[in-house]
């Protein structure tokens, strides 16, 4: 066997580098008088051994772990290969395979590919598990709310005003929430209502698992309502005469001045007059429409009005017939 490659020998050494090459050989017989012979051939140079290639060990990561799938995953470890020849390492797109909430699994797929085009493949496996479950400790609760003056019902009210649970967690979590109210018109002390909304809280995630809290909310309004001056004023009217000396007078109503607070859209109304004014209760009623009729004369109207917490407003009106 001889290393030049240009020279004679019973032996022809081939390289990796001829794999795939076909180069060509000349071969010569010798007899023993001294003649010889040669021909020429190609050789078709085979490497049938592939690579040996090793993949990064199987992982197990919580699934809030930061990485694309899309991207370079080589935060989770590379492959290695060896050959007799060189071998390149190449990594195909990665796969996940999704079980629900985030959690499941990505497998990644190498492939190494010596000079002769022999392949071998290996895959880790990359589990995907939520290590760090939904508890109650990610749920901030609304605290207790005392509304004072600002509103005049509790009913309905909207969770922006009072307050929502505020939720954390990882990417593993779908947590939602939902309430129920349960709303206490008779209550102790200088309180107008109290509301105890109930909040739920799953994790769809775990949806075994419920939470709740009662959260109390609490008005306390001590501003009546506001009766329009108009209602108020005295005033002289000329009504249709529906009898000897009695005129009917209509469109004589109560209201209420348009301002914030009001809490006009559920009063009780009353009135009671005074014919002459002479200190006597000639008629009364329950609403605030004191339309009706009314003999000739100077009368005194007592308006009363009270609000859902009890507050009550009244003014004295005199109406000349």
């Amino acid at each position: 066997e001889r290393e030049e490659r240009c020279g004679w020998s019973n032996k022809v050494k081939f390289c990796c580098s001829d794999v795939g090459q076909d180069p060509m050989v000349a071969v010569r017989v010798i007899d023993n008088f001294g003649n010889h012979n040669l021909c020429m051939v190609n050789v078709n140079v085979v490497d049938f051994m592939g690579p040996t290639i090793s993949c990064p060990a199987d992982r197990t990561v919580d699934c809030d772990e930061d990485f694309d799938i899309t991207d370079d995953l080589s935060q989770f470890g590379t492959a290695t290969a060896s050959d007799q020849c060189s071998a390149t390492i190449t990594e195909l797109d990665a796969s996940f395979s999704e079980r629900n909430c985030g959690e499941g699994t990505i497998t990644r797929t190498f492939t190494a590919t010596d000079t002769g085009g022999n392949t071998t493949q290996c895959t880790q496996t990359i589990f995907l598990e939520n290590e760090k479950p939904f508890t109650e400790s990610n749920i901030k609760w609304p605290p207790t709310k005392d509304l004072v003056d600002t509103h005049c019902s509790l009913k309905d009210i909207d969770p922006s005003i009072t307050g929502v649970p505020i939720l954390s967690g990882s990417a593993c979590t779908n947590a939602h929430f939902t309430y129920e109210d349960l709303l206490f018109l008779i209550v102790d002390g200088d309180v107008c209502q109290k509301l105890v909304r109930t909040w739920t809280v799953v994790d769809w995630c775990q949806p075994n698992t419920l939470w709740t809290h009662d959260q109390i909310i609490k008005l306390t309004n001590n501003i009546g309502p506001e009766i329009a001056s108009e209602t108020c004023s005295d005033k002289s009217v000329d009504g249709e005469r529906v009898g000897t000396c009695m005129v009917q007078v209509d469109d004589l109503l109560g209201l209420l001045d348009d301002v914030d607070n009001n809490c006009s859209n559920n009063v009780q109304w009353s009135f009671v007059i005074d014919h002459n004014n002479d200190g006597s209760t000639d008629r009364s009623g329950s609403s605030n429409d004191a339309s009706g009729v009314f003999p000739y004369g100077t009368h005194k109207i007592t308006w009363t009005v009270i609000d859902d917490c009890k507050n009550v407003s009244t003014c004295m009106q005199l109406l000349t017939v």
